[in-house]
């Protein structure tokens, strides 16, 4: 008889109840088994058999050997917004959240064309097949209200390429840590290779050309991020209280912004002192005397006011109109960065170790990247170094024009 909710109820056997609802034509049964209650369809219409399958379950219940039905596997998009919230509280950068957001998104997106809707779902084949994509011709991706950037459809480049992959394997491996996933299903995926081309640089005459295209205040932004190779995230966080003029200073480290709640950290929590050099030190002087707030940088209203910051996509949009200008095709605000290593690079007194401690990387692996020696540097280098040593010895032939060892000389163990 139906129950006052309108559903069939019948209990078979001591384990099992069949049961069928309004909503649907179906019998299902509901027992319990370890813990964990399971609901499955019958996927029949008839009492009789309804009966029939709950007996036999029931009696497997008895006996300790129940084959359980697939459960679903966990959903995609539940876990990619639960994985964000986890960075959050991992006291990630907002860029660094950005990044990973978008690019999770992105792949959201296409799995969801592809009928890909469970993590468990994500498999060797699937990241291979998504990579290749990435690769042959880019996905077209429609932003959120709150990611910036254009759409684009073009072929990643490597970097960017290993970087998406790199953050899906992030995802599963939070998954599998947290008991979300049993098992690694693309096990045995290898992430592409890591990027050994040398990352762009703006050569002194591009700078030259993009600091005299920027408007006002952005010259200044520019001619900070070039002298400081600091990260725009830094840079746009920068405070006054991170400014130490009498010392020149500047302190990149976590904060909380009292006056407006925003928490923020440097990327990998790796705080660090950055010298200024004279120039820095006076365009942040001059920026902290027109600042009303806590940021050294703050951009203008229409009416000459200050408040606030600046945000990435403002910055990004007049580097832009510089370029433009100037008629400079390559480099993005993170070329800022470059620049300033690769300057440190022509410094005879510079080490990479040092620049590798005033940017605030890990290894040298990665400051060789960035270093752009120029050939005159090389020569340099190479006409003071002498070889006297390890051509004592050697005698020139009569023409002058080979070389070999005296075989009166003597080998020395």
């Amino acid at each position: 008889m139906p129950t006052a909710d309108g559903m069939e109820r019948e209990r078979i056997g001591s384990r099992v109840i069949i049961f069928k609802t309004q909503a649907s034509p179906f019998w299902y049964m509901q027992f319990n088994y370890q813990g964990r209650q399971y609901r499955p369809s019958l996927r029949t219409k008839s009492r009789k058999e309804a009966r029939r399958i709950a007996l036999a379950k029931d009696a497997e219940l008895v006996l300790g050997k129940a084959t359980l039905p697939a459960t679903r596997g966990p959903d995609l998009e539940k876990n990619v917004a639960a994985f964000l919230d986890h960075l959050k509280g991992k006291d990630r950068s907002p860029e660094t959240i950005r990044a990973y957001r978008q690019y999770l998104h992105q792949f959201r997106d296409w799995a969801a064309v592809h009928s890909i809707r469970r993590l468990d779902q994500i498999n060797l084949q699937t990241l291979e097949t998504y990579q290749q994509a990435l690769v042959n011709g880019g996905i077209q991706y429609h932003r959120h209200d709150d990611e910036d950037g254009e759409e684009t459809s073009a072929p990643n480049m490597r970097r960017t390429v290993r970087s998406k992959m790199k953050t899906l394997r992030s995802l599963q491996r939070w998954a599998l840590k947290r008991g979300i996933l049993a098992k690694d299903p693309a096990a045995g995926y290898e992430l592409p290779p890591q990027s050994k081309d040398q990352a762009y640089c703006f050569t002194q005459p591009e700078l030259v050309a993009i600091f005299n295209a920027a408007e006002a205040p952005y010259r200044n932004i520019f001619m900070f991020l070039a002298m400081t190779g600091l990260r725009i995230s830094e840079m746009l966080f920068l405070t006054k209280a991170d400014v130490d003029l009498k010392d020149g200073l500047v302190h990149v480290r976590a904060k909380v912004i009292s006056e407006t709640g925003e928490h923020w950290g440097p990327k990998h929590g790796k705080e660090r002192i950055v010298p200024l050099t004279p120039e820095a030190r006076q365009i942040v002087e001059s920026q902290m005397a027109t600042s009303p707030g806590p940021w050294v940088f703050s951009p203008s209203t229409g009416h000459g006011a200050r408040s606030g910051r600046f945000k990435s996509p403002q910055v990004r949009d007049a580097l832009q109109q510089a370029k433009k200008v100037a008629g400079v095709k390559q480099g993005k605000i993170h070329t800022f960065r470059h620049a300033f290593c690769s300057h440190l690079a022509q410094q005879p007194n510079v080490t990479a170790f040092e620049a590798m401690k005033i940017m605030g990387h890990f290894s040298l692996d990665i400051i060789l990247v960035y270093f752009h020696t120029t050939s005159e540097r090389l020569c340099s280098v190479m006409s003071k170094v002498s070889f006297a040593a390890m051509l004592n010895g050697v005698t020139e032939s009569a023409e002058g024009k080979e070389v070999n060892l005296a075989k009166s000389q003597q080998t020395q163990v």
